[in-house]
């Protein structure tokens, strides 16, 4: 429950500072008023959603071949009797 809990909260920080960058590149004035704050906030936090979607597509799978292998582990004892 907490790992749905912590992926939907990265997913819905990145949109929402995907959202407002520009509003965020505006408040950027120390140390030097660069105007790209928001840029890289939402570009990292996006490399984040990225990388906790593989970590969560990789566990999925891993769940799908174990519960697979269980299948035809059943299947070839039900098949020898």
């Amino acid at each position: 429950m907490i790992e749905q809990t912590v992926r939907n909260s990265f997913i819905v920080a990145a949109r929402a500072v995907k959202e407002r960058s520009e509003e965020i590149n505006k408040l950027n004035v120390f140390p030097v008023p660069d105007g790209d704050t928001g840029t890289n906030m939402s570009l990292t936090l996006a490399t984040v959603v990225s990388e906790i979607e593989a970590l969560y597509a990789e566990k999925e799978q891993k769940a799908a071949d174990a519960q697979k292998a269980a299948e035809e582990k059943q299947e070839k004892a039900a098949s020898a009797d």
